[in-house]
């Protein structure tokens, strides 16, 4: 069965809000982050620079990832995990823990 005009538009209005939502939510992170940096690690404009270029890269990387994760999430989230306890060591808090998931 076709969709209505109306119904189109209005799936495609909730798509633009959506996106908006997630750059909004982006950026903020991104910009809190660089306020973190500077004030618990003194980094400057030029480190923070290189920051938020790498900051965005690995957002899309991650973002790909996931886009392309069609079975449940699994996969992505195993990965980010393997990353994240990779880096932090014993201060790794896992997934369920971080996003509140019980």
């Amino acid at each position: 069965m076709k969709k209505s005009g109306f119904l189109a538009r209005m799936e495609a209005q909730k798509e633009r809000e959506n996106l908006a939502t997630l750059r909004f939510t982006r950026q903020l992170i991104t910009d809190v982050s660089v306020i973190a940096l500077n004030s618990a690690f003194g980094f400057g404009a030029e480190r923070l620079k290189k920051f938020c270029d790498e900051m965005g890269r690995v957002y899309e990387e991650y973002a790909d990832l996931w886009n392309a994760d069609t079975h449940d999430t699994e996969y992505s989230r195993t990965k980010l995990d393997e990353k994240l306890k990779q880096i932090c060591g014993e201060y790794f808090v896992p997934w369920e823990e971080r996003y509140g998931i019980h």
